[in-house]
């Protein structure tokens, strides 16, 4: 593709946006997506977000009135945290079919690299939290693509169709890994 498409594919999914630089399991799978497995999907990806969503952003780190962090509740929330890394663990390897690799995204869409030619239509497959094996499958059309040699190509994904309710979940989530994300590069 010419650079001219990529600058509007790289526009159109990261100009207006809050964009995130992650390594994680993903891929671009080809399929020609019918409605009924566009809508579930699409359903799917928002449950799981605002599930994250409401685990990640529980006040699970406030202290009472008296100052002191509630200890039980601390113990059985890293229990639980142990018992989701373990779990976690083992369903990696029961499906280490997705490829872990570097993706910039936003709510509009996403670049990473695909293996064989790109199709113009079907779902990015991530695994958006490390610790949670829960998968999204993401409706997209190719925006532009760009040969990398070996058979791979960059592909720049638009996340569509996308209700508001998705796109304010997935803005939501990008918005918390980019907090981590500047957190874990400040000196301590």
């Amino acid at each position: 593709m010419s650079a001219q498409n990529i600058d509007a594919a790289r526009e159109a999914l990261f100009g207006d946006a809050l964009a995130c630089d992650t390594v994680m399991p993903a891929a671009l799978r080809a399929d020609a997506p019918d409605t009924r497995t566009i809508e579930r999907a699409v359903d799917h990806a928002e449950v799981v977000l605002r599930s994250l969503a409401m685990i990640e952003d529980s006040p699970h780190e406030d202290i009472d009135e008296h100052g002191n962090h509630d200890a039980c509740l601390a113990r059985v929330e890293a229990k639980l945290n142990l018992v989701l890394e373990t779990l976690s663990g083992i369903l990696r390897r029961d499906r280490a079919d997705l490829p872990l690799q570097p993706v910039r995204w936003s709510r509009h869409g996403a670049v990473l690299q695909h293996s064989g030619e790109p199709p113009g239509r079907g779902f990015l497959v991530v695994q958006p939290i490390a610790w949670v094996p829960q998968r999204l499958e993401l409706p997209v059309r190719l925006l532009a693509s760009e040969a990398q040699g070996n058979g791979q190509h960059r592909v720049w994904l638009r996340f569509e169709p996308q209700p508001a309710t998705l796109e304010n979940a997935l803005e939501k989530h990008l918005f918390r890994l980019h907090r981590r994300q500047l957190a874990h590069r400040k000196p301590a």
